[in-house]
């Protein structure tokens, strides 16, 4: 029995030799192993390399952004200012370029948040100005006294004359009113109630009417409500001297479905009544296409080279 065991533990020449290589080898692994972290510095894992990029940079919310500016930033009035000094507070080229052309339109900043409405003005860059913008104080406005001479401050911006307790006003001069049909979008915001995604649907809506004939027209805009409307009526006209009008005689059926008081259906007779009975020749014939109501919204944008111009009138 001892010997059948025995035969287990018996190795040859060549096994014993294999048996110390593996020991020397398992050896070795167990040395370099205690000696290898001695000899390297600890490194953090990367996940936490992830979290610190992870962090947002602390930057003060009211910290001015100087990363686009150009020169020394000083106090500048926001209804004065020149692409100059707009470049040096680190307004980008198209903002600036926007800005000035707003103030040519007869646009005026009133109030500091209202240069945060511009298009592309963003909240990081309204932050980094907002310190800079400046409104010069009013000077009181005085009232002489035609006798004495005297100077009385009044109220609501109107110069009084006082003579013999006779008190006459002057009002300052009230402002133009804005042409809907040369408008662009920054003039437009400088009304009252009017913010920039309603003033892109008043230009959009004048590109697809042919223009504005009036300035009632500004109601039928998506978003513009009788509020709103009856604030900025004061301020709007519109001059019907530049409308874009459609002959009737030659539009396409693509051209005349796109205006907005005809659509693709009332189109498609127009143009099935102009193949089957030649050119139009007075307006009592629309009239057989169109309800009055219709035809008189729609007949300011039509011409038409056949139309005997009295029978229009």
């Amino acid at each position: 029995m001892s010997k059948h065991w025995r035969n287990y533990f018996l190795f040859t020449h060549s096994e014993r030799n294999g048996l110390l290589v593996l020991i020397a080898l398992l050896i070795l692994l167990i040395l370099a192993n205690l000696i290898l972290p001695f000899s390297r510095e600890e490194t953090p894992p990367e996940w936490q390399h992830w979290k610190e990029a992870e962090k947002p940079s602390p930057i003060p919310p009211t910290s001015p952004d100087t990363s686009r500016r150009t020169g020394v930033v000083r106090p500048f009035d926001p209804n004065q200012a020149t692409l100059v000094q707009l470049r040096e507070a680190g307004v980008p080229e198209g903002l600036a370029t926007r800005w000035q052309r707003y103030l040519e339109k007869g646009g005026r900043f009133r109030k500091r948040e209202e240069v945060s409405r511009l298009y592309g003005m963003t909240q990081n860059l309204y932050r980094s100005l907002e310190p800079w913008l400046t409104f010069p104080e009013e000077r009181p406005v005085k009232r002489k006294s035609e006798k004495e001479g005297k100077s009385v401050p009044t109220r609501g911006g109107m110069t009084q004359a006082v003579s013999s307790g006779s008190i006459k006003a002057v009002e300052k001069p009230k402002r133009q009113p804005i042409d809907l049909n040369q408008a662009d979008s920054l003039a437009l915001e400088s009304l009252p109630g009017i913010g920039p995604v309603l003033a892109s649907r008043i230009v959009r809506y004048r590109k697809l009417l042919g223009g504005y004939c009036s300035r009632e027209q500004v109601r039928e805009v998506y978003g513009m409500s009788d509020e709103l409307y009856e604030r900025a009526a004061p301020f709007l006209k519109a001059d019907t001297g530049a409308l874009q009008k459609l002959d009737v005689n030659f539009v396409s059926l693509k051209d005349l479905g796109r205006h907005p008081y005809v659509g693709y259906k009332q189109a498609r007779k127009v143009i099935r009544y102009r193949d089957k009975n030649g050119m139009f020749r007075a307006k009592v014939e629309l009239g057989q296409l169109f309800s009055a109501d219709s035809l008189k919204k729609l007949w300011p944008y039509l011409e038409t080279a056949t139309v005997n111009q009295s029978i229009q009138n």
